[in-house]
This record gives C-alpha cells, structure tokens and sequence, in this order.
C-alpha cells in the first residue's frame, strides 16, 4: 500500500494495479490452464536491470535473458512468444493487444501497485490542473477492472 507521510504533500489513490507475468500470444505458456510462478522460474526473462518482483514469491529470481528499461525492446522480445516480461494491468490493458502480450494465469503474491496523484500541500493548482484531478478518478474506473 502507498503510505506517502510527507506533511507537505496531499496523496490520492485512484486504483490498484496488480502485477502479471506476461508471455507473448503465440507462447507456448498461453495455452497452459493452470501455472505456477515456479514452473516458468527457468525460462528466457525480459526484465528491467533492478531485481525483478518474482523474489518475492520466496522463489528464486528468474533467469534474465535481456536487461533493459526499453518497454519497445522488452515488448518485441515478448511477443516473439520466447521470452517473459512482468508488466502492470494498466500498461497490458492499453498495450496487449497491440504488442502481441498475454497475462498469463499464474498467481503471484505481490500486492498491486497503487496509482494516484501527489500535489504540494497549499499550493495553487493551475485550472487545467484542477480539471485533470477532478476527471481523473472517473477516467481511471474501468482500470479497476479485471484484465
């Protein structure tokens, strides 16, 4: 959960956004009905350089084929259906489709990611600011949902 305590910022959580391990459609691993984090723990991963989230199933972290920060580089190596990715919903709900990705059906024990807006305490907000934040919450609804 997000526990921001800084006095002089105001925080509002807009949604959770949990955390999927992600293959490319045409993987094998799409068409597998039940997974475990565990049986994909030696397979080709596509993860950012820091530690991936996997560590925190208690399993060991998998194995990095290709480090990088690029969503286009990890993206194309996904959908080639030989690699795996971590992604958030929100990024696999505007994007999967596009990019050829899958969520694939593995329960991992990471909380979901809280989404929300951070403003500076007493601070004038431009209008154009304001609208946003009062939009904002309406716009991130059908986010909430399911992927």
């Amino acid at each position: 959960m997000w526990d921001i305590k800084e006095d002089d910022l105001d925080t509002e959580i807009l949604f959770e956004d949990p955390v999927f391990v992600v293959a490319g459609i045409n993987s094998r691993w799409t068409r597998g009905r039940k997974l475990a984090l565990k049986d994909l723990i030696g397979e080709a991963w596509a993860l950012p350089p820091a530690d991936s989230n996997a560590g925190a199933s208690g399993l060991p972290i998998p194995h990095v084929a290709v480090a990088s920060y690029g969503h286009h580089l990890t993206n194309a190596l996904v959908s080639t259906g030989r690699f795996l990715t971590m992604l958030p919903g929100a990024y696999l709900k505007f994007n999967g489709k596009r990019f050829g990705l899958k969520a694939l059906p593995v329960k991992l024990s990471l909380p979901p990611q809280p989404i929300g807006i951070v403003t500076l305490k007493n601070r004038t907000l431009s209008p154009l600011a304001q609208l946003f934040i009062k939009c904002a919450p309406n716009i991130a609804k059908p986010l909430m949902a399911k992927t």
